[in-house]
């Protein structure tokens, strides 16, 4: 049955949350466009418990996403993961997110190198 499937979708996020691993974010992301709210809020949890730096460019992309449900999830793991907001907004007008995004997409950059520069620098 529909109900069955739906519960199963929530169940498989979380389960996915709790391997701990990101790369199961991308699959997470996926579940954010589902019209089961339960299965979206297990899976956003489910993302709380992976994300990463790793997992950052796939929670920016989504961003850009089609569904606003999914941007908006996205916009809430990165914006708890980072403290940042770069002005986004969810559910704003197409430029506004795009150049949002840009800034997102341009920090995350910047991220990346200092990363690299502070791994060099341990080792």
């Amino acid at each position: 049955s529909e109900m069955c499937i739906r519960d199963r979708n929530s169940y498989a996020a979380l389960l996915l949350g709790r391997i701990g691993r990101p790369e199961v974010v991308p699959a997470l992301i996926s579940v954010l466009a589902s019209d089961n709210s339960y299965a979206v809020n297990m899976a956003t949890k489910a993302l709380e418990y992976v994300v990463d730096d790793t997992s950052l460019p796939a929670l920016i992309a989504g961003l850009a996403a089609e569904h606003p449900q999914v941007r908006q999830r996205c916009f809430d793991v990165l914006k708890w993961w980072t403290g940042l907001e770069f002005d986004y907004h969810p559910h704003g007008e197409p430029a506004q997110r795009q150049q949002a995004l840009s800034r997102w997409q341009k920090w995350l950059d910047s991220f990346s190198v200092d990363s690299e520069l502070s791994d060099a620098v341990q080792m």
